[in-house]
C-alpha cells in the first residue's frame, strides 16, 4: 500500500484519484532535462519550421569560387613565369626558322647576280644564254613563293611578347624582299622572251651561200621578212616591264625598219633593180648598226642603273639577314629549341 503524494493518506494499489482530497495519481515525471516552465519541443506540434538561409550557402558558395579562381591565377601565373612563356617562343621559333631558313637558301641562289647583258652571237651561244635565263627565272620565282609563305606565317602566329621585335623585323624584311623578287621577274621573262624571238631571226636569216638562183634568194628574203613580221608581231604583246618600255619600243622600231628594208630589197631583185637594191640593202644595214649603238647606249644609261636595283635587294636582305639570323641563333640556344 502507497500514500497520496499530497495528502499522505493511504490509497489502495490501483486507484487513480485519492479518496481524501482527490489528487490524480500517477501523473508522468518531469524530464530533468526539460528546465522548468518549459514545454518540450514535442508537445508542440503546430510550431512553425525555421526558414533555410539559401542566400547565406549562395553567398558562401560564390566567395568559394572567388577563392578557386583566385587559387588558379595564381598557378597560371607561376606556370607562366616558369613555363608557358617558354612554350610559346619555342613554337615561334619553330613556327618561322623552316621558312627563314628556305629564303636564305633561295637568295644565296640567286647572288651570283647575272649581268643581264647578252653576247649571244651563234645559234650555239643564244641557246645557252636563253637556258640561263630560264634558270634563274626558276630560281626567283621559287625565291618569291617562299618569301611570301615565310611573311604569311609569321603574319599569322600569335607572337609571344618576348619575339614580337623578332616579328616585326621579319615581316619587314619580307615585305621588302618581295617587290623586288616580282620586279626581278619580270625582268627575266622579258630577256626570255627577246632570247626566243633573237633564235628564231637568227635561224630564219641562215641563207644558203652557194645559190646563184635569183628566184631563190629572193624566196630566202621573203621567209625571212615572214618569220621577222611574225617575231614582231609576237614581241609587241610581251609582258614588259616599265623600267624596260623605252627598250621595247626602240627595239620594235628598229626591227620594223629592218622588215622596211628587206621588202624594199625583196621588189629591187624582182625588178633586176641594182641601184634599188644596194640602197635597201644600205638602208638595211644602217639599221642593224643604229640598232647595235643604241642597245648598248641604253644599256648603260637605263639597264646598269636598274639592274643595280634588282640587285641591290639582294644586297639589303643579306645585310638584314646577319642581324635577324643572330637573334634566332640566340632563342635557338637560350630555350633549347631544336
Amino acid at each position: 500500500m502507497s500514500n497520496c503524494p499530497k495528502c499522505k493518506d493511504p490509497i489502495e494499489e490501483g486507484e487513480t484519484f485519492c479518496g481524501k482530497c482527490g489528487e490524480q495519481l500517477g501523473k508522468p515525471a518531469v524530464s530533468s532535462s526539460t528546465p522548468v516552465g518549459e514545454t518540450p519541443t514535442s508537445a508542440a506540434p503546430n510550431q512553425p519550421p525555421k526558414k533555410k538561409k539559401t542566400w547565406l550557402y549562395l553567398l558562401l558558395g560564390c566567395l568559394g569560387l572567388s577563392v578557386i579562381g583566385g587559387i588558379i591565377v595564381i598557378i597560371m601565373f607561376f606556370a607562366g613565369a616558369f613555363g608557358f612563356k617558354s612554350w610559346q617562343i619555342k613554337d615561334y621559333v619553330q613556327a618561322v626558322k623552316p621558312d627563314f631558313e628556305q629564303v636564305k637558301t633561295d637568295i644565296a641562289a640567286l647572288d651570283a647576280n647575272l649581268t643581264y647583258k647578252s653576247d649571244a652571237e651563234t645559234e650555239e651561244e643564244i641557246e645557252a644564254e636563253a637556258e640561263k635565263w630560264k634558270k634563274e627565272l626558276a630560281n626567283t620565282t621559287t625565291a618569291r613563293q617562299n618569301a611570301e609563305t615565310a611573311k604569311s606565317e609569321v603574319e599569322s602566329i600569335k607572337v609571344p611578347s618576348d619575339v614580337s621585335g623578332l616579328n616585326e623585323n621579319l615581316k619587314s624584311c619580307y615585305s621588302d624582299l618581295i617587290p623586288g623578287l616580282e620586279k626581278r621577274e619580270k625582268f627575266e621573262k622579258y630577256f626570255i622572251a627577246d632570247q626566243e624571238i633573237g633564235d628564231r631571226l637568227m635561224r630564219a636569216s641562215s641563207f644558203s651561200d652557194d645559190t646563184t638562183d635569183i628566184n631563190e634568194i629572193i624566196s630566202e628574203f621573203q621567209q625571212f621578212k615572214f618569220n621577222l613580221d611574225q617575231a614582231i608581231a609576237d614581241f609587241e604583246v610581251v609582258e614588259v616591264p616599265d623600267e624596260l618600255k623605252s627598250i621595247h619600243d626602240g627595239d620594235i622600231k628598229n626591227l620594223k625598219q629592218v622588215s622596211s628594208a628587206i621588202g624594199d630589197m625583196v621588189l629591187a631583185l624582182q625588178r633586176w633593180d641594182d641601184v634599188g637594191f644596194n640602197s635597201s640593202y644600205n638602208r638595211f644595214i644602217s639599221v642593224l648598226d643604229e640598232y647595235d649603238k643604241r642597245s648598248k647606249k641604253q644599256s648603260k644609261e637605263i639597264l646598269d642603273p636598274e639592274f643595280k636595283k634588282l640587285n641591290s635587294v639582294i644586297t639589303d636582305f643579306n645585310t638584314k639577314k646577319d642581324s635577324l639570323e643572330d637573334e634566332i641563333s640566340g632563342l635557338v640556344a637560350e630555350y633549347n629549341i631544336e
